[in-house]
């Protein structure tokens, strides 16, 4: 494999080609990899003579190797250019060295690593003592983490194949940050501590616990072997706390972690459990917590405008589902009701809209809040208005898509049936769009 950019693929890449099939009748590298070309945030090519240009030593000593690392994966791009604004400051010891903004990026990722591990799932893996589980037994959440891992796992080696450092980077981070930190620590945490009668809170020592333990070290495990190639140094300081902690790890079959990270085997998207259906009720669940926010927000938001003291939770919100949602639902109310601010959650089928309420359509969900008394009902009125206006130029477009032979006759048949799909879908949002207005109005 050889790696260039763009400038030469004439000068040298061709002619090394052209040279070795003429002497030895064979190509010397089998693969290209062109990486884009580092600029300025002027559009200028980096140089000595202009001065434009950052000493990755000066980024190391200022942000670390790995967030220097993460950064420039991130940049590798397929594009032909990328631009990297740069700014001179004063280091401790008195020189004036160029850096970027964008490395704080990088640390940051590597801060959020390290502090999940050290201040989160260290100190709750002690005294965890794995057992074998059998992964269907396992809670919701927990079949979700591990889905979603072998989701990105296999994403990560897709990518990798193509060459495309950056698409590794955003998977890396949208699994990490998204689904671990932002919703699974977050779903996980009940089934961790419990509150005594004294307010102070004790960790839980009970099956559901340990599971959840176990699930933790076993996905920590599998993100610094996954990020490794990114973060070698930080991941493998976090590897040896974690075989310190917890050396056997799994789930079905445990597992003893080596004793380097970079000496481990890369993970197996296929050995781990993929359940598709608890993806669904997990991005329901998702959907309305961020539902209910939004909620929340455009009420304090309008409240601040009439001068009136902001609420910290929703009174009320009702929720209702298609039936295979409903029991799913049901049984992460507890989750809802803490994370979507809310004080009261009622679910069901046919559960009646309150009246004076802000609705929002998800898929196959439809969320109510009760407005009464807590934010101007007209500015609820405009924003469902507006929200049915623009519905209706993505209908009457792609109406007009699926109209035309041309595009029926030459798309794919998977594709027409997606955009039939869609389109019925946008037509059942509208009429209950429609149906919500009417009833505010």
């Amino acid at each position: 494999m050889l790696v260039t950019s763009r400038d030469i693929i004439t000068l040298w890449v061709a002619r090394m080609i052209i040279t070795g099939l003429y002497f030895l009748n064979r190509v010397p590298f089998q693969h290209v990899y062109i990486h884009p070309v580092i600029q300025d945030g002027q559009g200028r090519r980096m140089s000595k003579s202009l001065g434009n240009g950052v000493d990755p030593l000066d980024i190391i000593a200022l942000y670390g190797t790995d967030a220097l690392r993460y950064t420039m994966a991130g940049m590798a791009t397929e594009t032909q250019d990328v631009r990297l604004p740069v700014k001179p400051i004063t280091t401790p010891d008195g020189r004036t060295v160029n850096t970027s903004e964008r490395f704080d990026g990088g640390r940051a990722f590597c801060n959020k690593l390290w502090q999940v591990a050290t201040g989160f799932i260290f100190p709750n893996l002690e005294g965890t003592t794995p057992q074998p589980l059998n992964p269907t037994t396992l809670a919701t959440e927990d079949r979700w983490i591990l889905s979603r891992l072998a989701s990105a796992t296999a994403e990560i080696d897709r990518r990798f194949a193509a060459y495309q450092l950056n698409d590794v980077v955003s998977t890396l981070y949208d699994f990490f940050w998204g689904d671990f930190c932002d919703w699974y620590v977050e779903l996980v945490k009940p089934r961790l501590f419990t509150r005594r009668d004294d307010g102070h809170v004790a960790p839980r020592h009970d099956d559901s616990a340990d599971s959840a333990r176990q699930v933790l070290a076993l996905v920590l495990d599998h993100i610094l072997r996954l990020c490794h190639p990114v973060l070698p140094f930080i991941t493998e300081a976090l590897w040896q706390e974690l075989n310190a902690r917890v050396p056997h790890r799994g789930i079905a079959v445990l597992t003893i972690g080596t004793p380097a990270l970079i000496r481990t085997c890369w993970p197996v998207a296929a050995e781990l459990p993929r359940d598709t259906a608890v993806e669904r009720e997990i991005d329901a669940l998702r959907d309305i917590i961020r539902t209910l926010r939004d909620l929340l927000a455009r009420v304090n938001t309008s409240r601040a405008a009439a001068k009136t003291p902001a609420v910290g939770k929703l009174p009320r919100a009702v929720i209702r589902a298609e039936e295979k949602l409903v029991s799913a639902l049901r049984s992460q109310q507890t989750v809802l009701e803490r994370l979507g601010r809310c004080e009261n959650v009622e679910i069901g089928t046919d559960v009646a809209k309150p009246p004076e309420s802000a609705a929002q359509v998800l898929v196959g969900v439809e969320v109510f809040v009760p407005l009464a008394g807590l934010m101007d009902l007209n500015a609820e009125r405009t924003r469902l208005t507006r929200e049915v206006d623009e519905l209706r130029g993505h209908i009457e477009r792609l109406s007009g898509k699926l109209a035309h032979e041309g595009f029926v006759a030459k798309a794919p048949a998977a594709v027409v049936e997606q955009e039939r799909t869609r389109l019925a879908e946008l037509r059942q949002k509208l009429a209950v769009l429609e149906r919500n207005v009417a009833d505010l109005a």
